[in-house]
């Protein structure tokens, strides 16, 4: 079975002028693609800002700012010469396009943040499954139902707080590399943004879930848990569809 690629660049089409919004927060965290998606948003609006700011607007060949008020139509002068009425140097009047290299330079940052979340996420996920091979990689443990013992809830003070899996004795299991693997795909959770379709069978694909791993008398038991109600009873769950239609043992 072939990895499933990190990430896929996706390009959206427009940009407009607008000052790149305050983070009105997001439902889950953004994955690899969406960080990369959104930093090129941010670079096509800085460049729109930028096509719009005209530098040295505000001094024309080098010319000092006169701060005076504009005749209007239909005013009479006072003698020969339009009266000369002093007024602030607001900037807007001092160079109208001042405020887009200000907006052009907040949707470069915003950009440049993006891409170094998904720099670190890509990195983290790296550095969790080196050494497990494309074929571990491409699923996790749980994908390997036949080789799951049992299923139990994990109750914490009485409450359920996720799900107890146990695996039965598996030639090449050790507690070590069942460790690495949960690491590894709570990485990858990470990267894909905590989809709900990708390795949808898997507890550990849910956001702010936590693992362990101990050694049993007949295996070896992972415990998945999390602190919000609503993944607790997800990680339990997926983790009784794992064992769905198993005979009792």
């Amino acid at each position: 079975m072939r990895a499933i690629p990190l990430c896929t660049v996706l390009f959206v089409v427009g940009a407009c002028s607008a000052p790149p919004p305050k983070d009105p927060g997001h439902a889950r965290p953004l994955s690899v693609n969406e960080h990369i998606e959104e930093a090129q948003r941010h670079e096509r609006e800085a460049r729109a800002h930028n096509d719009l700011y005209v530098p040295g607007a505000e001094t024309p060949d080098g010319a000092p700012i006169e701060c005076l008020d504009r005749p209007l139509a239909g005013i009479p002068y006072s003698g020969i010469e339009p009266i000369r009425v002093m007024r602030p140097c607001w900037n807007t009047h001092a160079n109208p396009t001042e405020h887009h290299r200000a907006h052009a330079a907040e949707h470069l940052r915003a950009a440049s943040d993006h891409r170094a979340q998904a720099a670190t996420l890509i990195r983290a996920e790296r550095q969790a499954c080196a050494g497990l091979g494309e074929e571990e990689i491409s699923h996790s443990p749980f994908f390997h139902r036949d080789d799951i013992a049992r299923v139990e809830p994990y109750r914490v003070s009485g409450d359920i707080r996720g799900a107890q899996v146990t695996f039965k004795p598996v030639r090449g299991l050790t507690a070590d590399w069942l460790r690495q693997s949960m690491r590894c795909h709570m990485a990858r959770a990470a990267v894909m943004g905590y989809s709900t379709t990708f390795m949808g069978y898997c507890p550990l694909m849910l956001e702010g879930v936590s693992a362990e791993v101990s050694r049993a008398a007949d295996g070896f038991v992972v415990t998945i848990r999390a602190r919000k109600d609503e993944i607790a009873a997800a990680i339990l769950g997926r983790a009784r569809d794992l064992v769905a239609g198993q005979p009792e043992s």
